[in-house]
């Protein structure tokens, strides 16, 4: 977690929007900074291999809910269209591309993605990730404990990550 946040405060998100809700654990006080989503991405290199990045997401958006809690949100994008997957035990996908730039939550089991490089990263239920190697070698997908269910949420195809460096 980020070092701005105290240990004994308790976090969670959901989409869409991304949002991070402060739960009632202590008094409540507003203007938190700097808080960010990390989220493990892959895409595709020069030489049309895959490797790892990571893009934080802003949450920026700051307010206090009608029940007191304190919530920072990201600023809100579009989808295309919101789907949901599942593939089952021991599922094993040789190289292949992300069929667009999406965002993906986990919702069931544990699913891992290794890119052209080597590095291979796993995801549990709640965590995310984003393919943009729309183009290149690829990556290889596997199921470490399934079945595995994963939230889809497609970006606009002119989508412009960088958006979110401009709005720290």
């Amino acid at each position: 977690m980020h070092a701005e946040m105290n240990r004994q405060q308790y976090w969670s998100w959901s989409l869409p929007p991304l949002l991070l809700v402060k739960r009632k654990i202590k008094a409540q006080t507003f203007g938190i900074t700097n808080l960010k989503l990390n989220v493990s991405r892959f895409h595709t290199t020069s030489d049309g291999g895959s490797a790892y990045d990571e893009v934080e997401i802003p949450l920026n958006n700051e307010h206090i809910d009608g029940w007191g809690n304190h919530i920072a949100m990201s600023e809100r994008f579009t989808s295309p269209s919101v789907c949901v997957f599942e593939i089952s035990d021991e599922a094993f996908q040789d190289f292949h591309n992300a069929p667009q730039r999406q965002l993906c939550v986990v919702l069931e089991g544990i699913w891992e993605v290794e890119t052209s490089d080597g590095e291979r990263r796993s995801w549990k239920p709640g965590e995310m990730f984003f393919p943009d190697d729309v183009s290149g070698k690829g990556h290889i997908s596997r199921v470490l404990q399934g079945p595995v269910r994963i939230l889809f949420v497609p970006l606009e195809p002119d989508f412009d990550i960088k958006r979110w460096e401009k709005s720290t």
